[in-house]
């Protein structure tokens, strides 16, 4: 990238703390012109966005902590984009965006398309996830799915909803940048694949704490004398209902809560509650107290309640001094984390003897897998889950039990886990008492050190048409088709670049095919993979009676999409 895009513009004193947003800066005239140029981390990652894309990329992810200024990184990336859109799931983030972008491309060549706006004629479009999601309007007649140059995903941990994958399927930009704060959200771990396993650049919270972007946090845990005895434990945590009941009408601990907001000499802070209705008493029981405090949350209709943005500005004005919204679905805070400095983290020694008796109630391992098993089964309509279903809605902390914990996880043995719940249909029934069932064990338990063996076994796979047998020409196939896509040539050709990737000749691929994953699947398949005279690879022959099972193309197809999903989602969380 070339520095001129936007390290010599004027430098004076930045509206905003140093990395976060983006610093306005003023020219020296009698006329003042207000500019706007990238600053720390934004600057970090526009450097590693142009590298991705010189690497061939066509889609990346960013994940950066709330406040680094992910819009304003968006709209500097975008700028040399003629058409671009940007897709948000909230109308005032669009609007914000909006305002972002004017402030970067000096244009007012934007529009919005959500409710009853719908513009399509304009250079960059604001555009709701739930509207344009919609099938009707993802048409040639709004939009031809080339229009735009490049596309911004807002909060893209969300990406695997449906009307989100709509418009990611749908259109054809150049490029696709995602942005997200929390890329390990229960419904976000297949992103990587969306944006092909392509992460240019990600600061977490502590980096950019540590880096002066963001101010750093106190945490102090207050114990008090509620008797959470009589209440019900689900893996691990309180229902909301009842601890909102138990916590209404509560005066006495209002006033614990209120002794040490003021102990602490807190001017601005948050309050987390764990329900709506708790989040209403707590401001109204603040300001009661003197202290101008309101509630935020969805679809806020309380006396308390105000809109996100409003309580903000009026947080930094002064108006109000807290804000108290609704929790995630953590159970307990992490108090032996490595937190970012001048960060202060200070627990009653009784409230840590209380997480840790809740810890000793919570479920087992496999029982937290089963119920989160029947979780998912009933948000997908009763439907029983695919393995990628299974991980792609799997909530983060259960995911690393099965990983962490072999004999407990379902993905290396899922005919076996389905069969234990008797939820296998007749097909599967028959695959599971055959040899079907060893074959697709060996895939879901073969070494993945590397990526190599996956291209091989998409070859015999053949979009579900299973081949006994392939030759070299379908394995040249099937191994450049997967070494294209995206970022993947990066295994093939480390540390080096997407230019020596295209040099390869093909007698070069063949070689690395035949000389690594086809030599070890024959050599560690347990006599699945054999040798077979004019043919690359081969399956046993035993295995032409089940062919015509529907249950074995797609279980194959299933492992295989989840053990290369796994293999680059693994690889991802080892490189940072």
């Amino acid at each position: 990238m070339d520095p001129k895009n936007f390290a010599d513009l004027p430098v004076a004193t930045p509206e905003f703390r140093s990395g976060t947003r983006s610093s306005r800066t003023w020219t020296n005239t009698k006329n003042t012109t207000v500019l706007f140029q990238p600053r720390g981390a934004q600057i970090e990652a526009l450097y590693a966005l142009e590298d991705s894309r010189a690497g061939g990329a066509s889609r990346g992810l960013v994940q950066a902590a709330t406040g680094v200024g992910k819009t304003y990184l968006a709209a500097f990336d975008s700028a040399k984009y003629e058409r671009v859109l940007f897709v948000a799931h909230r109308e005032e983030i669009l609007k914000q965006a909006a305002r972002s972008f004017e402030n970067v491309r000096h244009s007012d060549d934007y529009g919005f398309f959500y409710g009853k706006r719908k513009d399509t004629d304009k250079s960059v479009i604001f555009a709701s996830v739930t509207t344009l999601g919609r099938g009707e309007y993802l048409k040639e007649e709004y939009f031809k799915e080339d229009y735009f140059d490049y596309v911004v995903i807002d909060e893209f941990h969300h990406a695997v909803n449906a009307q989100y994958k709509r418009i990611v399927n749908y259109f054809k930009p150049k490029f696709l940048l995602g942005l997200t704060a929390t890329p390990e959200r229960m419904d976000g771990k297949n992103i990587y694949e969306i944006c092909d396993y392509n992460v240019p650049y990600e600061i977490s919270l502590k980096e950019a704490i540590n880096k002066g972007m963001l101010a750093p946090f106190h945490y102090y845990g207050i114990y008090d004398e509620t008797d959470y005895s009589g209440l019900h434990l689900m893996k691990g945590r309180y229902d909301g209902q009842e601890l909102t009941e138990l916590y209404r009408e509560n005066s006495r601990r209002y006033d614990l809560i209120c002794k040490y907001y003021r102990k602490y000499r807190s001017c601005q802070a948050l309050g987390f509650c764990c329900s709506r209705q708790h989040a209403e008493e707590m401001a109204r029981e603040f300001c009661s107290r003197g202290i101008p405090s309101a509630a935020v949350y969805s679809n806020g209709e309380g006396k308390f309640a105000e809109d996100r943005d409003i309580v903000v500005k009026r947080l930094k004005n002064g108006d109000i001094k807290v804000i108290f919204s609704v929790t995630g679905e953590s159970a307990y805070p992490y108090i032996d984390a490595d937190y970012p400095d001048d960060c202060i983290v200070d627990f009653d020694m009784r409230l840590i003897d209380l997480f840790e008796t809740l810890r000793k109630k919570s479920l087992s391992i496999r029982e937290q897998i089963r119920r989160e098993y029947d979780r998912i089964k009933e948000l997908l309509d009763g439907k029983v889950p695919t393995r990628m279903e299974l991980f792609t809605y799997m909530e983060d902390e259960v995911y690393q039990y099965c990983i962490k914990t072999p004999k407990e996880n379902p993905f290396r043995r899922y005919l076996e886990f389905l069969h234990d719940l008797g939820e296998l249909s007749a097909d599967e029934e028959a695959l599971y008492h055959g040899i079907g069932r060893e074959f697709i064990s060996i895939i879901e338990t073969t070494d993945m050190q590397k990526v190599y063996k996956m291209p091989i076994l998409y070859s015999l796979y053949n979009h579900g048409n299973i081949r006994l047998e392939v030759t070299e020409e379908e394995v040249l196939q099937s191994w450049k088709e997967f070494f294209d896509r995206g970022t993947n040539w990066k295994d093939l050709v480390k540390d080096k670049s997407c230019d020596t990737y295209k040099s390869m000749t093909d007698k070069q691929h063949l070689s690395k095919a035949k000389s690594m994953p086809i030599h070890y699947l024959k050599a560690s398949g347990k006599g699945f993979f054999i040798e077979q005279e004019g043919y690359a690879i081969a399956i046993r022959q035993d295995l032409k009676d089940i062919l015509e099972n529907k249950a074995l193309g797609q279980h194959m197809g299933d492992v295989l999409d989840y053990r290369t999903m796994e293999y680059y989602r693994r690889r991802y969380t080892d490189k940072v």
